[in-house]
């Protein structure tokens, strides 16, 4: 049984191998909302989508600053993905669980 207050490390799964950004998920396992912080990279162009673990798109939002609350509390415990993406190019996907 994992800890409700253990923190993981967040394994980028995909990401643009010519983009020099950085993003941080927290926290992870995520409760009520997950954090998500860009730097190093122009907010205006990004947006994310988080899909359940079969794909399903569960939410979508534009990122309007440098760090976005994602609510989490409508969500079943689970795993779910969440892609950072630039018009239609998929720039980094995290795998984050819910508790």
């Amino acid at each position: 049984m994992v800890s409700p207050h253990r923190y993981f490390v967040i394994t980028a799964i995909n990401e643009a191998k010519d983009i020099t950004l950085q993003f941080m998920v927290y926290p992870n396992p995520a409760n009520e909302y997950l954090m998500l912080e860009v730097e190093n990279y122009k907010i205006e162009s990004l947006s994310y989508r988080l899909n359940d673990i079969s794909g399903k798109i569960l939410m979508t939002g534009r990122i309007e600053s440098c760090e976005t609350s994602i609510t989490m509390t409508s969500l079943v415990s689970g795993t779910y993905l969440i892609n950072i993406i630039q018009g239609s190019s998929n720039i980094k996907t995290f795998k984050i669980i819910k508790n």
